[in-house]
């Protein structure tokens, strides 16, 4: 088995993203992991102050795709904070990607997106991914 499909790097990069402190680097991985999931999406950082909720801009045939990521440990406020805030300040979402340094379980993955989702009235597709997704990618 090649290294890069391999349980042992999976299981480093969750750790490593269980222990990130550094949101600006999170956001950077976060955005590189969903520019994989898109085929190669050109998925742009935010700026570090301002960023209108959004740590990553689908730009080219991406336009419409958005990034929010978070070190947090309050997951349930953090992507409620987020959801509002992006809600407010963007008006052309086609996809959005909830990355969290935390290891969520496939039913709080569910219940994140099913909330997230009547937030918004299910206008465009929510995606979450904890650590443990992240770390596979």
């Amino acid at each position: 088995m090649p290294i890069e499909n391999s349980p042992f790097k999976v299981a480093v990069i969750e750790q490593v993203l269980a222990n990130e402190n550094n949101d600006a680097r999170f956001e950077r991985f976060a955005n590189s992991v969903v520019s994989a999931i898109e085929g190669g999406a050109k998925v742009l950082p935010t700026s570090a102050s301002w960023d209108l909720g959004r740590d990553g801009v689908g730009v080219g045939k991406a336009t419409g795709l958005y990034v929010c990521s978070s070190l947090r440990d309050d997951i349930d406020n953090k992507t409620l904070e987020d959801i509002e805030r992006i809600s407010t300040t963007t008006h052309n979402i086609s996809r959005l990607y909830f990355c969290l340094s935390n290891r969520i379980s496939e039913h709080r993955r569910a219940q994140f997106e099913a909330q997230l989702g009547a937030e918004t009235d299910s206008k465009f597709p929510i995606t979450c991914l904890g650590g443990n997704h992240l770390g596979k990618h």
